[in-house]
């Protein structure tokens, strides 16, 4: 019985396996299965995939976004234009790719319609080899490459037999975003005639096919009108008839073969033929400068003394066109200068938003022009770029604000190698007028007028060769200048009434640096520490972080990283007690419960500051290395604190984070797709509300110490800690991710009033991105970019100096945290 019970398993076993092979392979005389995913965009506001499918025959059915689809009986499944939008399909993206691929190994067809380039720039799904990158671009001109079941009875433009006679959406285009690169796809239809974007593609992958498509014909319903539609095409009828035959082609094994089109060559302008935008350098390159400005200041000009002025690359959300990052009202000169725009007519607008944020849309005065030069000596091909602007402040100026920014206008030149694709030389004079804002006299108007010179210095690809070697003399560098600065023999002149604390800071910065215990910098330093008794949070808390670092096993960061545990520190008993004491005054004298903030001072309602609150949060973490365990309400505090410091209200988007992998090196294991959030949200200085108080730094303290906080509960095996708590932990994250992502920049502090503390801010990047385990934001990689920016500041004697002229740090604070973030100190959680 049991040899016949286990046969009869075993036989139902292979008809269910039987049963579920891909695809369902319908006879001819059977209609076709297809499986759909379709989203009502915010752009159409139609839902219409299912209705072309029932249209052209097919037996239509929902994707089921909780299954594999190497489990699904189906002939074919569709995603429907801007899908990609739809919440569910990020969270499906992630987990279900590898069930996409296998469907499509055994004969299934996989097609995509049009998807927005900012959410999905590449479609998620496609195996190894094939590659679609899409743009921004909208296209009119399509024509068809060859014969293809897909486009045989589509209609043709009436003179020319190769060009597609397509609707355009609200009357102007055919297409939305554009296919601008590809590898390993055969191109079905092209924008234009120089088939150097394209508009449907299609991949062989085992016995089946992937289509790619920017073309929205499941967003274009055909007419009502039974007359109109006898002699008025409909494409979408057409498109989807020829795809229940291109199904059943591939199914039977007669379908054209795929024949991997040459990926688009390098656009080079012909001599006397406009430039645009010629940039090849990627997000987390660097370029150069040095810069000369000359300034007008009452008839008389002004030489400015050279100095090196560092940009960022390009921005591929801007279809690959150069961005400086950021620019701020001294960088209009700059901008106008360095920003390669569009060749376009005399009224065409540039979108100058992401760089000039309080600034009207910049108008082209006359058609930017260009010309080809070669330089005999090198044969490198030039080209100069010239061009005129006129711009407009767009609103009036805010409370705080001493000055708004009123009408302008640039006039720029540029040398262009366009082997490199980068300015060379450039120069730019820009004339605006600063109304200044007097509360007693009103506004008053000053014209001024700036001209400035620039030379390419360098560029410096991301990690480029030798990299690494740079930062480490860096960092021998400011080492010793950080030694050399004790004053006296056991401290560090205090930041502030921070004596306790900047000594530890200091102590941190050397150790984690490599400097031994037994040194005598360290050990005279650290004895005068455990003869003190620390009364506030930063000092309590950075005395605890540097202890833990003097006595951090050997190599235990990178036992950490290949998945090892750590190992509890040793102390001698009478230090032992010491961190006991100072975690147990850090703990109780919270304000709350997780929060931590300045005393009242009079005020009935406390302040609770997320600055305080992070160092205390890093504080108590590093006591538990010690055996101190803080109370269970205190890590459950630390969320409800970030809750009430969080941004309300914030739009929805998405971020694409890479994870660090295990290896120090901390190369890049892309992840899939985008994460959706439902708030980009990052966190505020404090509890109280007012202007300018989500700042960069402070998003990155929510990020980290959330991070801790769930470690912890972890740790301890709470039980309060159920799935809920972990969603809204992950929600908040991954919305603080995305609001640094779109708040991007690393030459200074995001959102700080007058854009200062970049030391601090990038100190506490570095602690978010390790804790939560990420070596890319949005493909940008953060440790280039801010490593690059703290090799172009290092002072002359190696230590690094206020980020400006107002009051902030000292140059010993603002070196320990430059040091911190070059060595990559902080340690992860757990291992990876």
């Amino acid at each position: 019985m049991r040899s016949l019970t286990a046969l009869v398993c075993v036989a139902l076993f292979s008809g269910l396996l039987a049963g579920a092979a891909i695809p369902a392979s319908a006879a001819d005389d059977e209609p076709l299965k297809a499986l759909v995913l379709d989203h009502k965009d915010p752009h159409s506001k139609v839902l219409g995939t299912r209705a072309a499918l029932e249209a052209a025959g097919f037996e239509v059915d929902d994707l089921p976004l909780n299954r594999s689809a190497s489990s699904l009986r189906a002939d074919v499944i569709v995603l429907g234009s801007f899908s990609s939008e739809a919440p569910d399909w990020w969270k499906y993206s992630r987990s279900k790719m590898d069930g996409l691929r296998r469907f499509v190994a055994k004969g299934g067809v996989v097609v995509q319609f049009a998807q927005a380039s900012s959410t999905e720039a590449t479609p998620p799904f496609l195996p190894k080899g094939v590659t679609a990158i899409r743009y921004s671009g909208n296209e009119q001109e399509l024509h068809v490459t060859g014969a293809h079941p897909l486009t045989d009875g589509m209609a043709r433009h009436p003179e020319h037999i190769d060009q597609l006679a397509l609707a355009r959406w609200r009357g102007r285009y055919a297409s939305w975003v554009g296919i601008v690169w590809w590898e390993g796809m055969g191109v079905l239809i092209t924008a234009g005639e120089d088939a150097t974007r394209a508009a449907l593609l299609e991949a062989e992958h085992g016995k089946g096919r992937f289509v790619i498509s920017s073309l929205f014909l499941d967003k274009q319903p055909g007419t009502k009108d039974a007359e109109a539609a006898k002699t008025k095409p409909n494409p979408q009828a057409q498109f989807f008839a020829g795809l229940a035959a291109y199904v059943r082609a591939v199914q039977a094994g007669t379908a054209p073969p795929v024949k991997p089109s040459s990926p688009p060559a390098e656009d080079v302008p012909k001599v006397g033929e406009p430039v645009a935008s010629a940039w090849k350098l990627a997000l987390s390159d660097v370029v150069r400068y040095e810069r000369r400005s000359v300034k007008k200041k009452g008839g008389a000009s002004i030489l400015g003394k050279p100095e090196v002025f560092t940009l960022g690359g390009s921005d591929l959300r801007d279809g690959g066109r150069y961005l400086p990052a950021d620019l701020r009202r001294d960088d209009l000169a700059a901008y106008f200068g360095l920003r390669l725009t569009p060749v376009g007519a005399a009224d065409e607008v540039v979108d100058a938003a992401l760089a000039l944020r309080d600034v009207a849309p910049v108008v082209v005065e006359g058609a930017t022009h260009a010309r080809l030069v070669v330089d005999p000596p090198e044969g490198q091909r030039q080209a100069w770029v010239t061009g005129a602007f006129t711009f407009e402040s767009k609103g009036k100026a805010g409370k705080k604000d001493k000055f708004r920014l009123a009408n302008g206008r640039a006039a720029t030149t540029a040398l262009v190698d366009l082997d490199e694709g980068v300015v060379v030389h450039a120069r730019a004079e820009v004339t605006y007028d600063l109304v200044k804002i007097d509360a007693e006299r009103g506004e008053r108007p000053k014209s001024v007028t700036k001209r400035i010179d620039w030379r390419l210095e360098g560029i410096a690809r991301a990690r480029y060769p030798g990299y690494r070697g740079d930062i480490a003399k860096a960092i021998d560098r400011g080492v010793a200048w950080l030694k050399g600065d004790r004053k006296g023999d056991k401290q560090w002149k205090p930041h502030g009434n921070y004596d306790i604390g900047t000594t530890s800071l200091a102590i941190l910065t050397l150790s984690a640096c490599g400097v031994a215990r037994d040194d005598p910098i360290i050990a005279e330093s650290l004895d005068w520490l455990f003869t003190q008794t620390p009364g506030k949070t930063y000092d309590r808390a950075v005395a605890l972080m540097a202890i833990d670092e003097v006595y951090t096993p050997e190599g235990e960061q990178l036992r950490l990283r290949e998945g090892g545990k750590r190992k509890q520190r040793e102390l001698p008993k009478a230090r032992q007690k010491w961190v006991l004491e100072v975690a147990e005054k850090l703990e109780r004298t919270a304000t709350q419960p997780g929060s931590w903030g300045y005393p009242p001072r009079g005020r009935v309602i406390p302040n609770l500051d997320t600055s305080n609150t992070q160092y205390a949060i890093l504080g108590l973490n590093a006591a538990t290395h010690f055996g101190y365990e803080p109370k269970e309400g205190s890590w459950l505090g630390i969320m409800r604190h970030f809750q009430l410091v969080r941004e309300k209200d914030a739009p929805a988007g998405f971020v694409a984070l890479h994870e660090a992998g295990k290896a120090i090196s901390d190369e890049a294991k892309t992840t899939q797709g985008a994460v959706p959030v439902r708030e980009v949200a990052g966190f505020r200085y404090s509890t109280m509300k007012g202007p300018h108080e989500v700042w960069a730094s402070m998003t990155c303290a929510g990020i980290a110490s959330l991070s801790i906080a769930r470690f912890q509960l972890q740790r301890i095996g709470s039980k309060k800690l159920n799935s809920q708590v972990e969603r809204e932990i992950d929600e908040a994250i991954h919305g603080a991710w995305a609001w640094l992502d779109q708040n991007w920049a690393t030459d200074r502090h995001p959102h700080h009033p007058g854009g200062d503390w970049i030391y601090y801010y990038l100190y506490s990047l570095e602690r978010a991105a390790i804790l939560h385990g990420i070596s890319r934001v949005g493909g940008r990689d953060w440790y280039f970019e801010g490593a690059a920016q703290l090799l172009a500041r290092q002072k002359e004697k190696g230590g690094w100096s206020k980020s400006v002229k107002r009051k902030d740090a000292p140059a010993v604070v603002q070196t320990c945290l430059a040091l911190l973030f070059l060595k990559r100190a902080t340690a992860p959680l757990t291992g990876r």
